[in-house]
């Protein structure tokens, strides 16, 4: 191809160079003919005009045959003023001919005159001939000298250049796996500096991969040692296949597999599932833009392990770069977050129970109440005689006990353990319900004012949090007013535009939901007020705070999309608020009935009583007696089991949870059922947790009723107990 690209212009040169060395060979030959065939005339001119003047037509016969035979001439005409004429030859006047006119004279002592005219046509081709001639040896002469050019040009190429080429093609054609042993090494006869150049170049390449390797080597060293104690796994999953492409041991650890059976597992029915179980990985991806635009997600995942337990994953998606399409193969990096939201809750709890601890003073106080009304309308019934009296004295009481009942239910479901799962709620209905538990932290010198908004829009946050924010947010405006002062609770629609609020670069402006906590206390210095948020910091005396309760109600402003902002300042009190997003939902409710039921629907019924608490069980069996039951009662589960050994028939089994002695309330209820079956249980418990019926299901005939209730709710329990459930 290099000899190709060289000979055809070479070629192309001297076809040129020819052509026109061809051309002007031929002009000039034709010169040279006209100039000789003029110098011949020229000569006889003078001797054929005497020759015509004296008629000798021989001579001039024998002239122009001469002229013939000359070679160059092919025909010739004499002709005089008489009209004689001598011709030989043939006038063809063609293409390749031309025609020369010489006058004939003749002088005397009288002058010269004009007698007659001599016309030769003369033939080109011999010049043409000569010029061919020419051509010919030219491009002989030409082709040999290009062809011999040809193969010195090529010779030099491959020696100097195709071959040290090739030489290097072929060692970067090896592909090294190590790029140290990689050099090329040019012989003394291939040497040049433009060679030397391209080399030294390759050998530049090679050092800069060189050193490119060493680079991520170390950079994929100083990864994995991050990820090993990061604890993160690494996985790719191939959409088209549902399958995993790859993934790490660590990775398989989190799932409780191994490597191999992790890659012939289905991403979609084996391995993924997010934590609310509602969604698949695709429809996820689908759904959120930023993945569409190429860009990474954040989700997370939940892991059924083999043992039952159940693993929370907090997993990165983002597309695989060696992929055209973001959908062709996705990475994954993911973290095992299970001991993290453990310890979250965890901290949760026990931020609870300090602020349960904070309200003992309030509860003991509030609940002595409660009992000093009961107690004395109890002393008052016993000594009284008046029977509207009497009844006045029991609705004061009854009044009291469902006072403490809600007190302690709202108390208990505050400190219970539950999982934190974000739910819609309305702030202010929660506030207007958290009221007695609210002003039970408060000290009586504190005046307690909570203006909550009518219409409050809805936020989607975790309501155990929210409580305990706001809790934690009152118990510090309490200890800040030792002396007493005012405390202004206070729920609000906000809309912010963009810059408004502080952090507002980070959240934008928006629809939120601000809960206002503001105190007339201490306040804080400006040093104070920027540290405040910091977890375990704060400026009580030791014992009396863990500096958590700020840095638990930013985190959980945090956590919810929102934010919190403190105003505060030494002397004149704090304000603490805390932005919650609205969200567009609606929240529906639904009433439960609570219609009367007919006062003889358990009369003649055979009841079991199973209640440790003496006096409640007597309580129990006065009450169900005057419902027309029939009863029977057991302080523990040997003696119900030995009672209804000898009774005909029970048809209902009203039972505590939590029993004394070794076998509970459920026990109980299984071995009854067993004898009597189709058996109606109602269980009851004081406790607020659900745990005290861990690995109990509750059948078609049991029911939960929480202590204290009604006369009434106890009949609608056992009640709704027999009757059967569609």
């Amino acid at each position: 191809m290099a000899a190709a690209s060289i000979a055809l212009p070479m070629l192309l040169v001297l076809s040129i160079a020819c052509v026109a060395i061809g051309f002007v060979t031929y002009e000039l030959e034709n010169a040279r003919l006209e100039r000789r065939v003029q110098n011949t005339v020229a000569d006889d001119l003078h001797q054929i005009g005497t020759s015509l003047w004296q008629l000798d037509t021989n001579f001039l016969q024998s002239k122009l045959d001469a002229y013939i035979e000359f070679g160059h001439i092919t025909g010739g005409i004499i002709v005089d003023k008489t009209g004689t004429v001598v011709q030989a030859g043939t006038l063809s006047e063609g293409e390749h001919t031309f025609s020369l006119t010489r006058a004939l004279v003749h002088s005397d002592s009288s002058g010269t005159i004009e007698i007659g005219q001599m016309t030769l046509e003369v033939d080109r081709n011999q010049a043409w001939t000569i010029a061919k001639s020419w051509i010919l040896i030219l491009i002989l002469i030409a082709t040999a000298t290009a062809l011999f050019s040809i193969f010195l040009i090529h010779r030099l190429l491959t020696i100097v250049v195709l071959l040290p080429i090739n030489k290097i093609v072929d060692k970067l054609s090896q592909r090294p796996k190590d790029w140290t042993e990689f050099y090329i090494d040019l012989s003394e006869t291939f040497r040049s500096q433009e060679l030397e150049e391209l080399v030294g170049s390759i050998h530049d390449m090679r050092d800069n991969i060189l050193s490119w390797q060493g680079e991520s080597a170390h950079s994929q060293r100083r990864l994995a040692k991050a990820a090993h104690l990061a604890r993160l796994g690494y996985a790719t999953v191939s959409k088209k296949h549902n399958r995993l492409l790859e993934c790490d041991e660590r990775y398989a650890e989190m799932h409780g597999r191994g490597v191999i059976e992790m890659l012939n597992l289905s991403v979609e029915s084996d391995i993924f599932e997010d934590a609310s179980g509602q969604h698949r990985m695709q429809d996820l991806f689908l759904a959120d833009g930023a993945f569409l635009r190429g860009e990474g997600i954040v989700a997370t995942k939940r892991v059924n392990m083999r043992d039952g337990g159940i693993r929370y994953l907090k997993v990165l998606f983002f597309p695989n770069d060696a992929t055209d399409s973001c959908f062709d193969a996705v990475d994954i990096v993911a973290e095992d977050i299970t001991d993290y939201n453990d310890m979250k809750r965890k901290l949760a709890q026990s931020q609870k129970m300090e602020a349960v601890g904070k309200l003992t003073g309030g509860v003991a106080h509030d609940f002595n109440n409660i009992l000093a009304i009961i107690s004395g309308n109890l002393e008052l019934l016993r000594d009284g005689t008046n029977k509207d009296s009497l009844i006045g004295y029991l609705n004061i009481a009854t009044s009291a006990v469902e006072r403490g009942a809600r007190f302690t239910q709202r108390l208990l479901a505050f400190a219970r353990r539950q999982n934190l799962t974000p739910t819609y709620l309305n702030v202010s209905k929660l506030i207007n319900e958290a009221k007695d538990l609210i002003k039970t932290a408060v000290k009586p010198n504190i005046n307690l004012i909570i203006r909550t908004e009518v219409d409050c829009w809805i936020v989607k946050v975790d309501r155990t949090q929210l409580e305990a924010s706001i809790l934690n947010l009152v118990i510090n405006a309490r200890d800040s007013m030792r002396d007493g002062g005012e405390l202004i609770i206070e729920v609000q629609n906000t809309v912010y535009e963009e810059g408004q609020v502080a952090d507002s670069n980070r959240h934008g402006g928006g629809e939120y939901v601000c809960v206002s906590i503001s105190d007339s206390g201490e306040g804080m210095s400006q040093e104070v007020s920027e540290r405040a948020v910091e977890p375990f910091f704060t400026t009580k005396a030791v014992g009396q705070g863990t500096g958590l309760g700020l840095s638990m109600a930013y985190g959980f402003a945090k956590q919810s999309g929102g934010h919190l902002t403190i105003n505060s300042e030494l002397g004149r009190g704090t304000s603490i608020k805390l932005y919650l997003p609205r969200e567009r939902a609606v929240l529906e409710e639904t009433p439960v009935p609570a219609n009367a039921v007919p006062s003889d629907s358990l009369r003649s019924k055979h009841v079991l009583v199973l209640e440790d608490d003496e006096a409640l069980r007597l309580t129990l069996t006065t009450q169900l007696r005057s419902l027309g039951c029939m009863v029977s009662s057991a302080s523990d589960a040997g003696s119900a089991i030995h009672i209804a050994g000898k009774l005909p028939q029970i048809d209902l089994l009203l039972c505590d949870v939590v029993l004394s002695g070794s076998a509970t309330g459920p026990i109980a209820a299984e071995e009854l059922g067993c004898m009597f079956p189709g058996l109606t249980v109602v269980f009851m418990t004081g406790y607020a947790e659900e745990s005290v019926l861990a690995g109990v299901e509750l059948g078609k005939k049991m029911t939960l009723l929480r202590k204290p209730f009604s006369v009434e709710n106890l009949k609608r329990a056992l009640v709704n107990g027999m009757t059967p459930q569609s």
